[in-house]
């Protein structure tokens, strides 16, 4: 029995540290705040023409492009920005967060109200869409596995089968998998990759190969 679930999810590479803000990521939050900014120049263009429910309603856009394109912190980060230029720049009197007309106090808490919300739905459905993804990569992945070890008998050979698919999926340096001497058969290490690896690096993963009878060997990535 190979534990094969818990070896998918299992990182094949020594962890690196990481900076608290990778440039990818600060690049995210960039992006959201620019789309902002050129939406809010292009509405103040026709600030005059433009009743302010339409203004609220085309503010979603960005928000829920934001949302989508770069996740859902920069998404809320989006909302929190055109509700505070919706506020500045669209709602009497001008250029100041304070609103002195009740009905504009209310559209602006309907209109964080329905930001936020936005937020959320394209959120979580990016997130099921990204695990539903995930699990169809798994059950390929089983399945391809499944394939490969039908019919076939010797230790050996499902060691090979072991080894090749193991390294098609980590792409890893090199993935030795050994099996002991058991039930009658020989031990056998099946070695996929760059051979002369498996004796200048250190293994970054090392996964135990068990039966309901004890343990047959392990795969070294």
């Amino acid at each position: 029995h190979l534990n094969w679930y818990n070896l998918l999810y299992m990182n094949t590479t020594p962890p690196t540290p990481q900076p608290m803000f990778p440039p990818r990521q600060a690049l995210s939050y960039l992006y959201p705040v620019s789309i902002i900014a050129a939406a809010t120049v292009l509405l103040y263009l026709f600030r005059d023409t433009l009743n302010p429910s339409i203004v609220a309603l085309l503010y979603l856009l960005p928000v829920l492009f934001s949302t989508t394109r770069w996740g859902l912190g920069p998404g809320i980060l989006a909302g929190v920005l055109t509700f505070l230029c919706y506020n500045f720049f669209f709602l009497e009197p001008y250029y100041t967060l304070q609103v002195h007309n009740s009905q504009d106090i209310i559209a602006l808490i309907i209109f964080f109200i329905v930001a936020v919300v936005v937020n959320q739905l394209v959120g979580r459905a990016k997130t099921s869409l990204e695990a539903a993804l995930a699990r169809e990569q798994e059950s390929t992945r089983l399945y391809e596995l499944s394939v490969g070890l039908s019919g076939i008998n010797q230790f050996s050979d499902i060691a090979e089968i072991i080894a090749e698919k193991t390294h098609q999926t980590f792409t890893a340096t090199v993935v030795k998998v050994v099996v002991e001497k058991i039930y009658g058969e020989e031990s056998s290490s099946i070695i996929v990759g760059e051979t002369r690896a498996v004796e200048q690096l250190e293994p970054a993963a090392v996964v135990r190969l068990e039966t309901a009878r004890g343990v047959l060997g392990e795969i070294r990535l």
